[in-house]
């Protein structure tokens, strides 16, 4: 590799990994993993969690894993590295169960490392920005990032971000085999990603004017049999695999609006200036593959969680960064002095 390339690289590591430090932090502080009745993060990994949160398991699964397979006196050198660290304490972590705490905090750094990675490499297939700006793009979306943390925080969260966006790179940019191992990644981590079928069937309608109706059915089997599996392995656990708040929260919502809807409403007013500024200049696939994600997810919000739990959206974030990263950038470039200049001319 060139020196001035590998430079590059070692520059985006510490950029990204910098960010990404500051934005999981934030994860781990507010609102933090620690607390949820049906699903805390020892019953995640250990799969003793409830319905439908148990059957997100690829991260859980592989701390699990690294766990048993992490020689018994490097675990206890960790428990005793980290216990009574005021860090540690402000997290609220389980005494007994720090070195998974620090495992899974390893993993979720790696994922949202990969998922700025990966937004940039998303960032060169739809625009002609100068390389520059290609790498500065993730950043701004790693800041954002933290406006979506409400309620609760899931160790799945980050697999979230990284394996439905590193997905759509795969649908955009490599083979059919390719997309179909994303696929299958992102159905272990969370079912949301049944999206993604959808989105590669409007993708081919985009790109060769017809839908491969073969391959998109094979790739509901696929999703269908990895969600079966998971369903089958924690048939025996408490919960229910649709949890209904329409009446417990989202009318006290629609009751009491626009007051308990005051936050997301200014997240939403926000994304909207970027997003409207320019908008018919977009791609076409970005735009209709926000609605594809964002109407489901709206839907199932109001019937099967919290309207306003901005991280039931994490799938429709790579799609807003990439709608909203021109006009970012676009503002940020003007010149208020010369605009002056120009329009007394």
């Amino acid at each position: 590799m060139p020196k001035k390339r590998l430079m590059r690289l070692l520059t985006l590591m510490v950029l990204y990994g910098v960010m990404s430090i500051t934005a999981l932090f934030v994860f781990l502080i507010r609102p933090g993993m620690t607390g949820h009745p049906q699903a805390d993060f020892p019953e995640l990994v250990y799969g003793q969690a409830e319905k439908p949160y148990v059957a997100r398991a690829a991260l859980p699964l592989a701390v699990r894993v690294l766990t048993a397979a992490t020689p018994q006196a490097f675990q206890d050198l960790c428990y005793r590295q980290l216990t009574g660290r005021r860090i540690v304490e402000s997290f609220r972590w389980h005494d007994e169960y720090l070195y998974e705490y620090a495992l899974a905090t390893l993993l979720m750094f790696l994922c949202l490392m990969g998922f700025a990675f990966t937004l940039r490499s998303l960032t060169e297939y739809f625009y002609d920005f100068p390389p520059i700006l290609n790498d500065l793009g993730p950043l701004v979306a790693m800041a954002l990032l933290p406006l979506f943390f409400r309620y609760y925080s899931y160790l799945y969260d980050p697999g979230t971000l990284l394996f439905f966006t590193l997905a759509i790179l795969l649908m955009v940019k490599r083979p059919f085999l390719w997309f179909a191992a994303g696929l299958a990644l992102a159905a272990l981590n969370k079912e949301t990603s049944i999206l993604l079928v959808a989105l590669y069937a409007y993708h081919e309608k985009i790109k060769t004017g017809r839908i491969p109706l073969a391959r998109t059915l094979a790739l509901g089997a696929a999703w269908l049999a990895v969600r079966a599996v998971l369903a089958y392995a924690f048939r025996d656990n408490g919960g229910v695999y649709f949890e209904r708040h329409f009446y417990e929260h989202n009318i006290w919502l629609l009751t009491k609006f626009p007051m308990a809807m005051r936050y997301t409403l200014v997240v939403v007013l926000v994304f909207f200036l970027f997003l409207r500024h320019g908008w018919r200049e977009k791609p076409r696939f970005l735009k209709q593959g926000m609605a594809v994600t964002l109407v489901p997810l709206v839907l199932a919000g109001m019937f099967f969680g919290f309207a306003d739990e901005l991280r039931g959206y994490y799938e429709v974030f790579p799609f807003l960064y990439l709608l909203i990263i021109p006009s970012v950038f676009e503002i940020l470039s003007r010149d208020p002095a010369r605009e002056a200049s120009d329009d007394k001319n």
